[in-house]
């Protein structure tokens, strides 16, 4: 068969969800009106690769610290682009150690090695090529992004622009701490970009995670704001001296494109900050968000879906050094990019530290041990490179991340140990899911009971062609003995379409990333049928053990199924 395009739910108008083209994934039963309490949400963390993929081997790469971003260039294709700095150390009284480049690892084999290309683009000492792409004059380099590949520029791009780099030069100038912006045509040779932004200096504070939203058409950015309160701000920030109490902490902000990418507006609202839940002087360090979609623009009347997903590190401030602390990846999920939240609550480390040493009791120098076990690389701090690689061929998605055994700043300018980037391998859009894992006792038997949930009023989308039939797929993970079953109800009778009830449709089971909805008859269910042309909602009976990561809608073209 042939997928000609996919589609999925989206905002409300009038109580009713229309469709959008896309993957969906499930969280906190959003689209559900009606959820079984039984029935929970929950984040699911990827197999993390012990050993770095990519490590220091060049004198510009006396640090890796601080931000990158991964990037798909093509079918065969795909770059790390990672801050390198000469300096390898830090003071606890100066952050920055040194104009900060962008350095690149290139991938043909979808992650399995990386390689970094030497180029005659900057020049270090008596090399004359390196892999240093782009050069700052005295801030961070924060962020690279690609344009969706395959379909027209977004409103005011510069000609010839396919890639996006995000920096700041705030160490030199506090007037261009605000984000600035690099375009390039071949991912390799960038331009500063003029005008500047047009951003408050207190937006970017390093840490900008730049991406295109293709239902809005508009570039969101996603930069760190300074002066946040703190949810604690009366309580100390340790037990060491000096005391040391921060009255603010940084918190997220996000400016969307009005037009072009010179004019950015600030929302007023704070997307994403930490609460009184969570302990004092934990700060933002980088939110790595990435938009989830379709990957590209849609010229129908209805645009592609997206979801956003942040991997925010949480920075655990020492009470004794102002600038030093622990640093680990959470992980953040909103439908429009406006709110992140937590999935089921959870606040645990996505990709946890590695074991070592994590608290220095003074100053001194790390031992790099964790009693007779020698401190793995990523020990005190990981936090996450904003974008996500897939791999077709094998249902994967890769994430990257630096790890370091030495605290963020290492306050007293000593070795920071190891450091290098990682990888984090998942299934396919498996971040999070919304489902049951223990069988709940029903019955005068005590036999298993069937667990429910209802949609909000949908409408279906309409495919473009009287050849193309309408059919949906679910991601689900369903062990022995469970089942996950799809009905479709009147929005109005609350009653059963014909031909699309439970007892029409085949259940779900086993593990699958992409299962069709069949009718019993083995056929797949048509869902451009006219009874569903209306509102209706979506019902759903899952027996446990059964997950539910995401779904989509596929038009498909009859005449070659």
């Amino acid at each position: 068969s042939l997928i000609l395009y996919s589609i999925v739910i989206v905002a409300s108008c009038n109580n009713v969800t229309q469709l959008r083209f896309g993957p969906y994934l499930l969280a906190d039963g959003d689209i559900f009106v009606t959820i079984d309490p039984n029935i929970s949400s929950r984040v699911h963390r990827p197999v993390v690769d012990r050993e770095r993929v990519i490590v220091p081997e060049y004198p510009w790469e006396g640090t890796m610290h601080f931000y990158g971003s991964v990037v798909n260039v093509g079918p065969q294709e795909d770059r790390i682009y990672y801050a390198c700095n000469v300096g390898a150390q830090v003071n606890r009284t100066r952050a920055p150690d040194g104009p900060s480049s962008v350095c690149v690892a290139v991938s043909t084999d979808k992650g399995e090695t990386w390689t970094k290309p030497m180029l005659p683009i900057i020049a270090y000492q008596n090399w004359t090529e390196t892999n240093m792409l782009f050069q700052s004059q005295g801030g961070w380099i924060d962020s690279v992004m690609r344009l969706p590949i395959g379909m027209p520029a977004p409103k005011g791009t510069p000609p010839d622009t396919q890639y996006l780099l995000v920096f700041d030069d705030g160490y030199t100038n506090p007037t261009f701490r605000g984000m600035q912006l690099a375009t390039s045509p071949d991912g390799f040779h960038f331009q500063p970009l003029q005008p500047i932004p047009s951003l408050p200096s207190s937006f970017a504070d390093t840490s900008v995670s730049l991406v295109y939203d293709p239902v809005i058409d508009q570039f969101v950015a996603f930069g760190r704001e300074d002066g946040y309160p703190d949810q604690h701000p009366s309580q100390r920030c340790g037990t060491e001296t000096p005391d040391y109490n921060m009255k603010s902490v940084r918190a997220v902000k996000r400016a969307a494109s009005s037009e072009g990418l010179t004019n950015f507006n600030v929302s007023s609202h704070i997307p994403f900050a930490f609460d009184t839940l969570d302990p004092q002087c934990l700060d933002i360090y980088n939110t790595a968000a990435s938009v989830v979609s379709s990957g590209a623009r849609v010229w129908s009347a209805i645009p592609t879906e997206r979801s956003y997903i942040a991997f925010p590190s949480a920075f655990q401030h020492y009470g004794f050094a102002v600038n030093d602390g622990i640093l680990e990846i959470r992980f953040a999920f909103s439908r429009e990019g406006e709110a992140f939240r937590y999935i089921g609550g959870d606040r645990g480390g996505y990709i946890a530290r590695g074991i070592g040493a994590a608290h220095p009791p003074s100053f001194d120098l790390f031992n790099f041990s964790d009693g007779n076990i020698l401190a793995r690389w990523d020990a005190a701090i990981t936090y996450m490179y904003a974008g996500v690689l897939e791999n077709p061929n094998d249902g994967t998605m890769q994430m990257y991340h630096f790890g370091q055994q030495g605290s963020h700043a290492r306050q007293d300018g000593t070795d920071r140990g190891l450091f290098g980037i990682g990888r984090a391998t998942i299934y396919q859009h498996r971040w999070m899911s919304i489902g049951c894992d223990v069988p709940q006792p029903g019955g005068p038997n005590s036999t298993a009971r069937v667990l429910t949930l209802l949609s909000h009023p949908i409408l279906l989308p309409l495919c473009m062609s009287k050849s193309e039939t309408l059919t949906l797929t679910l991601n689900a993970d369903v062990s022995v003995g469970g089942f996950i079953s799809f009905a479709f109800l009147d929005n109005l009778t609350q009653k059963h379409i014909p031909g699309f009830s439970h007892n029409d449709t085949l259940p779900f089971t086993g593990n699958r990333l992409s299962s069709p909805l069949l009718l019993k008859s083995g056929a797949i269910a048509n869902l451009s049928e006219p009874s569903l042309s209306e509102g209706l909602r979506l019902q759903v009976q899952l027996l446990p053990p059964a997950r539910m990561y995401a779904w989509e809608f596929h038009c498909l073209n009859v005449s070659k199924v």
